[in-house]
């Protein structure tokens, strides 16, 4: 759809919501890498585009660096959901200019500092679901291994017909 009214209206890029977000920084916003690709690909004005900040004076990397209430992927376990986060947060930050990696929102915050700031509950509940993960995979992998050494006891010639064959 994005691409169909950009075909069409190629000076929508410019439009803007009453928050002043344009399209890069609602597709960053709503986690849409389909959308974002598209934009960085297509040729336009990149700079004024990819500069644009929104009223609280975000761009599109602080939104990124945000943990968003909406979320497209359904990851189980938040090691893993941490994981699309920063991969999310890198792409986007690959494809901005780099002089607003430090560009201050108008709550002076980075986007380095929102994204540890927002993310730390994410990666306390990630590192217990690591945690819980390799206690269950443990103790499935001692269950199986005591499996075999049964199994294999049992095997020995003439363990189950009393041949010894020695």
């Amino acid at each position: 759809m994005v691409e169909k009214i950009l075909e069409v209206n190629p000076v929508a890029i410019n439009d803007k919501n009453e928050e002043k977000k344009n399209v890069i920084l609602l597709a960053v916003e709503n986690r849409q890498p389909e959308v974002y690709e598209l934009l960085v690909k297509r040729k336009f004005q990149k700079e004024s585009v990819f500069r644009a900040v929104d009223n609280k004076g975000n761009s599109a990397l602080h939104l990124a660096a945000m943990l968003s209430n909406y979320q497209p992927w359904h990851i189980p376990g938040a090691a893993l959901e941490m994981q699309w986060e920063m991969k999310w947060y890198k792409y986007v930050k690959n494809s901005m200019p780099p002089d607003l990696f430090s560009h201050h929102n108008e709550s002076e915050f980075t986007p380095k500092e929102i994204f540890t700031e927002a993310h730390s509950d994410l990666v306390k509940r990630g590192g217990k679901w690591l945690n819980s993960t390799s206690t269950s995979c443990s103790l499935v992998s001692t269950l199986i291994c005591f499996r075999h050494i049964c199994h294999c006891a049992s095997d020995f010639p003439g363990a189950v017909s009393g041949d010894s064959h020695l």
